[in-house]
């Protein structure tokens, strides 16, 4: 039970209370009514006045609910306005607080944001931020299960098919850029001094690559392992040492590169198979 429950249940059962000793003993005044509450084993946490102010109010209405508050009555959220609002944001997408304040008053409704948000909050709504999966439609799927059927009818399912060959399948790819300059969080990079004067400029300032440097690794894997053995091949510094002397612009991976790259990967992968096979028979 919530502070804000607890203290109208509190309220209501003090009221019935009083009342009930009134309806017990009609002679009783407003006085002997204090006198009996304060002798009581819970006396209320009130002064002398406060409590017979209160009591002799209480006798005077004779009714444990709270009047009616004044004030100016609801013209905008009635019944209709309500579930006019609950059909246009529950569960829609773009279904903003303004878009849909909008929206209502082009149909006639005189409304507010304000408004929307709090028949929105009285309704039980929350906002909830999509979450960022991967974008797969119903085609990419479609495509999916063809070319499985597809690998399947051409390497078989099982090692027991005539068609088996993933013993000689191989699945390579490049990794994303490792960036090698360290981030930091703008909010918390700071420094405390008395004035901006007195901090040095190796610290003050905090500089910020354009292009930031990385690491692209390759790598691959098959049916009798990881290749290379050992680990991801090292991508940019073999392409670094592709450059020529003479040239000072960078060297890109093109399809001559990448054909002596796979070269030398492979013969890399076949002395350490070899070296692993030897290991295995010693």
């Amino acid at each position: 039970m919530s502070s804000q429950s607890a203290r109208k249940q509190e309220k209501l059962s003090f009221r019935t209370f009083v009342l009930l000793l009134k309806t017990q003993n009609p002679s009783w005044t407003a006085s002997n009514i204090a006198d009996f509450l304060e002798q009581s084993d819970n006396p209320p946490n009130l002064n002398r006045h406060s409590l017979m102010n209160k009591i002799h109010y209480l006798l005077k209405r004779g009714s444990t609910y709270d009047r009616k508050r004044s004030g100016r009555p609801r013209t905008t959220t009635t019944t209709d306005y309500r579930n006019t609002v609950l059909q246009e944001i529950q569960t829609k997408t773009k279904a903003s607080i303004r878009s849909v304040s909008a929206k209502l008053r082009q149909n006639g409704w005189k409304t507010s944001p304000s408004s929307v948000y709090r028949t929105a909050k009285s309704l039980g709504l929350k906002w909830f931020k999509k979450t960022r999966v991967q974008k797969l439609t119903i085609e990419n799927k479609m495509q999916r299960v063809r070319c499985a059927k597809i690998l399947r009818k051409n390497f078989g399912a099982t090692k027991r098919s005539k068609t088996w060959r993933w013993n000689k399948v191989v699945n390579t790819d490049f990794s994303g850029k490792f960036i090698l300059d360290s981030s930091s969080n703008p909010h918390n990079d700071g420094v405390w001094a008395k004035a901006a004067e007195e901090i040095p400029p190796a610290i003050y300032y905090r500089s910020k690559s354009k292009f930031a440097s990385g690491l692209i690794f390759w790598g691959g894997i098959s049916y009798e392992g990881l290749i290379p053995k050992n680990g991801p091949f090292d991508v940019t510094s073999w392409l670094k040492n592709q450059t020529k002397e003479k040239r000072r612009q960078k060297n890109y991976l093109n399809s001559q590169l990448y054909a002596k790259f796979i070269k030398e990967v492979d013969q890399i992968s076949l002395n350490y198979t070899s070296l692993d096979r030897a290991s295995r028979v010693l």
